[in-house]
């Protein structure tokens, strides 16, 4: 199964209060995570992804992806197994100009 998310951060919402997008998933085995930065953003738009409090990705605390035109792909290995099945996705743009999005696509296998 795979879920895909397109988040769109406005100009400079660096300057607004901390805020995510829910990842809702279904228990299960995350096995890829795919992000795609568009053209446009050249490094403006940062992306981590947590689990509750836990930064998950990138694994460094602190570190966070972005790019312009940029596509990640990881074969991950991260079980989902106790509820609630949600990851929140932290997006900041520090473009002060435009908007800019990045594309979250996640493979899970379901575990029952």
């Amino acid at each position: 199964m795979i879920y895909v998310w397109d988040i769109t951060e406005n100009a400079d919402s660096w300057l607004e209060k901390p805020h995510y997008t829910r990842l809702e998933l279904c228990k299960g085995y995350i096995y890829l995570l795919n992000l795609w930065f568009p053209p446009g953003s050249n490094g403006l738009l940062h992306l981590h992804i947590n689990r509750g409090l836990h930064q998950v990705w990138p694994e460094t605390t602190g570190s966070v992806y972005r790019g312009g035109n940029t596509f990640y792909q990881f074969a991950e290995g991260y079980y989902l197994t106790e509820e609630p099945y949600l990851l929140k996705a932290y997006a900041l743009n520090y473009d002060a100009k435009y908007s800019h999005t990045v594309i979250i696509q996640i493979g899970i296998t379901r575990i029952e």
